[in-house]
C-alpha cells in the first residue's frame, strides 16, 4: 500500500469576475485537461476524476467571489468533497474570505 500522501492545493479567484474567468482558473491550478468543457458539469466530472493521494488533500479556495457565480462553482467543489470523503479519501476544502 503507497504511503499516505498529503496534498494541498491553493486555487486563487482574485480578478476572476465571471464563470468562464473562475473555470479557467481552476483548470489551470488542477492541470485539467485540454478538453475541459468549460462548465459545471464538465468541472464535477473533472473534480471527481482527480487522484488526490491516498491520505488526503485539503482544497483552499481563495477569495471565492460571494456571487451566483462563485456560490455555484463553491457548490461543485463540496460536492466533489463529499464524493471522496465517500470513497474514503480525507478532503478538506477551505474556503477564505473575500
Amino acid at each position: 500500500m503507497p504511503t499516505p500522501t498529503r496534498q494541498t492545493i491553493r486555487i486563487d479567484f482574485t480578478g476572476a469576475r465571471s464563470r468562464d474567468a473562475m473555470l479557467q482558473v481552476v483548470a489551470k491550478a488542477l492541470k485539467f485537461p485540454r478538453h475541459f468543457g468549460m462548465n459545471l458539469d464538465a468541472l464535477h466530472d473533472c473534480l471527481t476524476d482527480l487522484a488526490f493521494g491516498s491520505a488526503g488533500s485539503t482544497i483552499t479556495l481563495i477569495k471565492l467571489a460571494r456571487t451566483p457565480t462563485g456560490e455555484s462553482v463553491y457548490g461543485v467543489f463540496r460536492e466533489a468533497a463529499r464524493y471522496w470523503s465517500r470513497q474514503g479519501f480525507k478532503v478538506s476544502l477551505l474556503r477564505e474570505p473575500a
